[in-house]
């Protein structure tokens, strides 16, 4: 038998504020200053107004039924809170549990009892034209925003909408998984915020953050990535490391360095520079004229065929894909 409290007794609060009101009105009789005598009061009796006092008691055509909303359709012990805008929670046994059966009326039955927490707000917007009546179940993908604390043998029937090829994650969870004790979180947006403290994401298996869109980190102080393993950035277009031209690119160790022949850190090679300085290295070879005992030699060196060859082939020592600024 569920217990189910909210939408269908919508009018027993505007009853209960209606006899409040005749009671505070039965012990507290709006007295008269009959002392200061005026047009708008004529002395009587009793000592009060003969002015009946204004009907404060609220007007039941007022409320506006919501006939969109549907009840939820119940699993047996199922506490249900309903608000009447499609907004609940329920406490259930058996909701969404693999082994629950649907009888031979088409409801549902047994399962394996599994506590759990359903918390929704909006319903879901195709069942709006359902016929008055009707029972619905909640729906993580469609409902506005929902909540799930599950255990035992409930399974989750989250389908999710990102679009971005799982490359990274190499062990995401299928939906034959999502079972056990977990929370499910579902909606527009989510936020969370630490507004003075640490903000911690703990991992015990896999950890992976999936978006269609992009993904950043901004920090006022140092960001630091750790790994007992490889650290792999994969793309398929560029990977940029720029300190706005003020820091330095380190690869490898950090340590103060001059920088020299020797060094354990010594500085990058620009291939440009290099190239050209190799280059005028090779033409001045080739243009070398040596002094004899009968006159100078003729320009160049016998085998100037082979620097020139050099010079052409300097550029293959040149990555095609990977830049460094000066």
């Amino acid at each position: 038998m569920a217990n189910i409290f909210g939408y269908h007794i919508r009018y027993l609060y505007i009853q209960i504020i209606e006899k409040i009101k005749e009671i505070q009105i039965e012990k507290n009789p709006i007295e008269l200053n009959t002392t200061n005598k005026t047009k708008d009061y004529n002395s009587v009796k009793s000592g009060t107004p003969n002015a009946t006092p204004k009907d404060s008691k609220p007007n039941i055509s007022d409320y506006i039924i919501n006939e969109k909303i549907k009840f939820l359709k119940p699993r047996e012990g199922d506490t249900i809170i309903s608000g009447r805008t499609g907004n609940t929670i329920r406490f259930s046994e058996f909701f969404l549990t693999e082994d629950e059966t649907i009888d031979s009326k088409g409801n549902p039955k047994g399962g394996t009892s599994s506590p759990s927490i359903f918390i929704r707000n909006k319903q879901n917007p195709s069942a709006d034209n359902e016929p008055i009546g009707t029972l619905v179940d909640e729906n993580i993908d469609r409902d506005g925003s929902s909540v799930y604390i599950t255990s035992g043998k409930v399974k989750i029937p989250f389908k999710e909408t990102i679009k971005k090829q799982k490359i990274a994650f190499t062990k995401y969870p299928n939906s034959s998984e999502f079972t056990g004790d977990q929370i499910f979180v579902n909606s527009d947006r989510i936020m969370l915020s630490a507004k003075s403290k640490e903000f911690i994401i703990f991992g015990k298996s896999n950890t992976g953050i999936i978006t269609d869109g992009k993904f950043s980190v901004d920090s006022i102080g140092d960001s630091h990535i750790h790994s007992d393993n490889n650290i792999i950035l994969q793309t398929k277009r560029n990977v940029i490391i720029s300190t706005d031209g003020v820091g330095n690119i380190w690869l490898g160790e950090v340590k103060k360095t001059s920088g020299k022949a020797g060094e354990s850190v010594q500085r990058a090679v620009l291939a440009g520079e290099l190239i050209a300085i190799m280059e005028e290295m090779l033409d001045a070879i080739n243009k070398m004229v040596f002094a004899t005992g009968v006159g100078p030699t003729g320009a160049g060196p016998h085998n100037a065929a082979i620097f020139t060859s050099i010079k052409k082939r300097l550029g293959k020592i040149q990555s095609s894909r990977t830049f460094l600024s000066k």
